[in-house]
């Protein structure tokens, strides 16, 4: 699987691609914001910076909990068919990377290996207009 990260000037930096990363990275964030709050509050309506980290911490532990209690509710049938599925989106993830460095400069084979393929034949299709010319069924 291809590792994600964010290339700045030459530094790398993980992306955050897990809650409880997000959730570690705004615990570290808020305290380093409480001496900057007072400078910053005109940008958040007057409130403070450090109280808004902590409040979407709060939100994303919350809501967290509740999508690890409704997931571990459900059948195991169900279970091991997401996780089927989720392995089957990260090779294709993987599949998507490889094919852009493989095929960098040549569109059309590209184009062949993107993944917006899968969701346009996933979408429900409209049924084809009636023909005006030809009365209504009755």
């Amino acid at each position: 699987m291809l590792n994600a990260r964010l290339v700045e000037k030459g530094k790398q930096f993980d992306a955050l691609q897990s809650t409880p990363e997000v959730l570690a990275h705004l615990s570290a964030l808020a305290p380093k914001l409480i001496p900057l709050d007072d400078h910053l509050t005109r940008f958040f309506e007057g409130q403070k910076a450090s109280e808004l980290v902590k409040a979407a911490w709060t939100r994303l532990r919350d809501a967290d909990a509740l999508q690890e209690k409704t997931r571990a509710d459900l059948p195991t049938e169900t279970l091991a068919l997401l996780e089927l599925k989720g392995q089957v989106l990260d090779l294709i993830e993987e599949i998507n990377g490889i094919a852009r460095i493989a095929f960098e400069g040549r569109a059309e084979v590209r184009a062949k290996f993107n993944k917006d393929l899968l969701y346009r034949g996933r979408r429900t299709r409209k049924a084809a207009p009636a023909d005006p010319a030809s009365p209504p069924m009755a």
